[in-house]
């Protein structure tokens, strides 16, 4: 049995997370936020320095402040309410969001109070409606987070790439997939006990991950009351599940047009009448090259049968890239969906993780989705009757 790596996550299938700068909706009004931070005895006031990271706007922001008349303060505007990392370097020579002083919050229209006693790991959050929200939640998984932190801590004492710590490394990793199954059950139950309140929408944004599963999303998300819904969490969640909707199976797949690595103008609905695989992938996501050999064997074995593949990488490297494809013999359709002006057709596919791709019909429609490894082979044996 191979050892886990903790930093996986202990996910069967793994997806890594990209940025998609995708504009927005634009907001009637920003979220102009406070984020004042009181700790009565820290410990070297004079060097020590807190740090404030999040993203607006789909792009990543970190923020910096020395302590001035006894507190931290951060000023700044979010397009809409985020999640934040507040973490405090007591020697003020590092802004590793690793540092164990680190304590989570949102940044939300309004003024923010953190208040402690020496550090961050048992400070009190004061502010507009999501952070009370947010309180509240904390305390009905404390349980289970701490059970959580405890086998991160465990597990970074521990070589996982040693075949001796293999025994501790999988009971860890059983204890670990268990709390991340309680903690998704108090997080549904929350939303479920909540409906009114916007850190459900938040909340749910974070259950459903990168794919989301319509048939247990939709219900939790219908559940949410008129006015969380409306909200900005509320609409955010509400564009994922659309998204959803129309890249599902059974929906017709949205057009495209767009110039292949050889200076060819690819367009989808040109290509009615074949069956086309479409595969968003990048060469840094090695899930995605680890896939590279199946879709290539199913290129290979049914490009004569009206089947045609299109690769779409999500790099920002060119030369990457094409480095990639060559190493790979990567012999079908390869698009680059440049990150400028943000990644256009992982938009339309709603692409927030890789490995994804999508199986299309001769008539346009969507027949399947994220079909990996020797599944693929076996799905276009059983369309061609083979």
């Amino acid at each position: 049995m191979p050892v886990i790596d903790p930093t996986i996550m202990l996910m069967k299938k793994i997806f890594l997370m990209i940025f998609l700068c995708c504009p927005l909706m634009i907001l009637a009004q920003q979220q102009v936020f406070s984020v004042q931070v009181k700790i009565e005895h820290l410990e070297n006031p004079s060097t020590a320095r807190a740090y404030l990271r999040y993203s607006s706007n789909g792009k990543p922001a970190l923020d910096s402040a020395k302590m001035s008349a006894g507190q931290f303060e951060f000023n700044g505007h979010v397009s809409e309410p985020c999640r934040a990392e507040l973490s405090i370097a007591h020697s003020g020579t590092s802004s590793k969001t690793d540092e164990p002083d680190v304590l989570s919050l949102y940044l939300e229209k309004g003024h923010i109070l953190v208040r402690a006693k020496d550090s961050l790991k048992h400070a009190e959050v004061q502010g507009p409606t999501l952070n009370s929200q947010h309180a509240l939640y904390k305390k009905i998984v404390f349980d289970t987070e701490r059970e959580l932190q405890s086998v991160r801590s465990q597990w970074s004492k521990i070589n996982v790439k040693d075949s001796t710590t293999r025994p501790l490394n999988d009971q860890l990793a059983a204890r670990y997939k268990a709390g991340l199954i309680t903690r998704k059950q108090f997080q549904i139950a929350f939303i479920k006990e909540h409906p009114d309140y916007e850190f459900s929408a938040l909340l749910l944004s974070e259950v459903t991950g990168p794919l989301i599963d319509l048939e247990k999303t939709e219900p939790l998300y219908n559940g949410l009351g008129k006015a969380v819904r409306q909200s900005a969490s509320g609409l955010t969640i509400g564009r994922a599940i659309a998204l959803a909707k129309a890249t599902s199976v059974g929906s017709m797949a949205p057009d495209f047009s767009q110039v292949d690595m050889n200076g060819r103008l690819i367009t989808l609905t040109d290509l009615r009448g074949k069956y086309v695989f479409i595969d968003f992938w990048a060469s840094w996501c090695s899930p995605c090259r680890a896939e590279n050999p199946f879709v290539s064997k199913a290129h290979h074995d049914f490009k004569g049968k009206d089947f045609i593949v299109i690769g779409i990488s999500l790099d920002k490297d060119k030369k990457a890239w094409q480095k990639a494809i060559e190493e790979d013999g990567l012999a079908y359709t390869q698009i680059l969906d440049p990150r400028i002006p943000g990644h256009e057709l992982a938009r339309k596919y709603g692409i927030s993780a890789i490995p994804q791709n999508f199986l299309i019909d001769p008539s346009g429609k969507i027949i399947g989705r994220n079909i990996h490894g020797a599944d693929l082979h076996t799905k276009l044996q059983q369309i061609f009757d083979l």
